[in-house]
């Protein structure tokens, strides 16, 4: 047909051809699409063979079966913006610049009360908070703890009286200690009960040039012949003691006197008066006739006798006294009338003799240590260099330098003769730090 028409039937039998059909409902035994059956096109349930394929993606996980599948959010999803009328949740993320209805809680004050030991914090809501740190309120630490080797536990005791114990420490160790220490020259060394001999020395040379100066001591003893005594010291001070008396003295040894006078003499514990006294002939008295002199100690007194028979008789003596001092080539030489030198005080390149004045040896100490500080800002000239001048200068150049700055420059010295020497911080570069220098002597000291 090529005219629309409307047919009102409830059922048509037969064949019916047309060019196209519009219907609500169309409802039939079969129907055909030409000549295919469209039963075999629609599918009204499933037949197991329309597989759905869902595949998991950013933020998203899938599960289930693969024709019941499951599409979840991960729990930490990222996403560039999120656009929703309400968002809600246990915790917000950001800056919170954008967030309203959060309420910002800080501290604005803290005190302390020493009294009750209460620390009160005020926020800025207004609320007050209370602490109490009364266990503040002594102070427990450790006194003293007690190592055990064969367990490596140390058992320490606090304050309060109680105790708690470390362990891991090492067991079985053998107690290490100096037991010995030896002064040879300058040097301390000290044993050690197990690594045996010298395990280490101290040198004690820096402390022993430090009391050089300013140090006073004795440096020699003389006697003038005339009972005074003199002691001579390095600051060239001279203390002196007269003895023309004295009493209780007891002589280790044999006295020699040109004259004894005395109430009692005794000899051992007899009165020699008593002996002298018993003899029929004796000895009155005695005059020196032939005294000792500067040269000999030899001399004789001519003796008194108590009913004497005319024959003149002496007793020989000998009266041996220092009669001076002599000092040449660095040694001072103590010498007694008997030819005899009692004593010879010589120095050697540390330790030099001088004799500044009569009746005075001078005694000086010489390491050959010299040392001092410089100022960086005392530094002249391309590079910068300083001189250093001696107060005493050396005998010779045979002596070595050593510079150490704080500033790190390759400190050098040049130019050194026996009075000076000059260090050059090789830069040009001005600084402000102090620089030390020291020289010693070449040789052992």
């Amino acid at each position: 047909m090529s005219a629309t028409k409307n047919i009102n039937a409830e059922k048509i039998q037969g064949n019916l051809s047309i060019s196209s059909i519009s219907s609500t409902t169309i409802s039939g035994g079969t129907l055909y699409s030409g000549s295919t059956d469209l039963s075999s096109i629609f599918l009204t349930t499933a037949d197991g063979n329309d597989i759905t394929r869902v595949q998991p993606g950013n933020n998203i996980n899938t599960g289930g079966t693969a024709n019941n599948p499951i599409v979840n959010l991960d729990d930490d999803i990222y996403l560039n913006s999120v656009s929703a009328t309400t968002i809600s949740g246990g915790t917000f993320y950001g800056d919170g610049s954008n967030l309203s209805g959060i309420n910002d809680f800080y501290l604005t004050g803290q005190t302390f009360d020493n009294s009750n030991y209460i620390l009160t914090s005020s926020l800025n809501d207004g609320s007050i908070l209370n602490a109490d740190l009364s266990v503040l309120a002594s102070d427990i630490f450790v006194v003293s703890g007690v190592y055990t080797p064969s367990t490596g536990v140390v058992t320490y005791t606090n304050s309060s009286g109680g105790t708690f114990n470390v362990s891991g420490f090492t067991t079985g160790m053998t107690d290490s200690y100096t037991n010995a220490a030896n002064l040879n020259g300058n040097l301390i060394e000290f044993d050690n009960n197990i690594q045996g001999s010298n395990l280490y020395s101290v040198d004690l040379s820096p402390a022993l040039s430090a009391f050089t100066t300013g140090n006073t001591y004795v440096t020699g003893f003389t006697y003038n012949n005339a009972n005074t005594f003199t002691i001579s010291r390095n600051d060239d001070v001279d203390i002196s003691a007269s003895i023309n008396t004295l009493t209780g003295l007891t002589v280790d040894g044999v006295l020699s006197a040109t004259t004894i006078d005395g109430n009692t003499i005794l000899s051992g514990g007899t009165n020699l008066t008593t002996v002298i006294e018993s003899l029929d002939t004796y000895v009155t008295g005695g005059t020196v006739s032939v005294p000792a002199t500067d040269n000999t100690n030899s001399g004789s007194i001519g003796l008194f006798y108590k009913n004497s028979d005319g024959i003149p008789r002496t007793l020989p003596f000998e009266d041996t006294f220092v009669t001076g001092t002599t000092f040449t080539s660095n040694e001072a030489t103590l010498t007694r009338n008997d030819g005899v030198d009692v004593l010879k005080i010589t120095g050697d390149t540390n330790v030099v003799l001088s004799n500044p004045s009569a009746n005075q040896i001078k005694l000086g100490l010489d390491l050959g240590i010299k040392s001092g500080t410089v100022r960086g800002v005392d530094f002249t000239g391309t590079p910068l260099t300083i001189k250093v001048t001696f107060t005493t200068p050396y005998p010779d150049t045979d002596y070595s330098v050593n510079v150490t700055g704080s500033i790190n420059r390759n400190f050098t010295f040049e130019s050194k003769t026996a009075a000076s020497f000059i260090i050059s911080s090789n830069s040009s570069t001005s600084f402000s730090d102090d620089v030390d220098w020291f020289t010693i002597k070449y040789g052992e000291q």
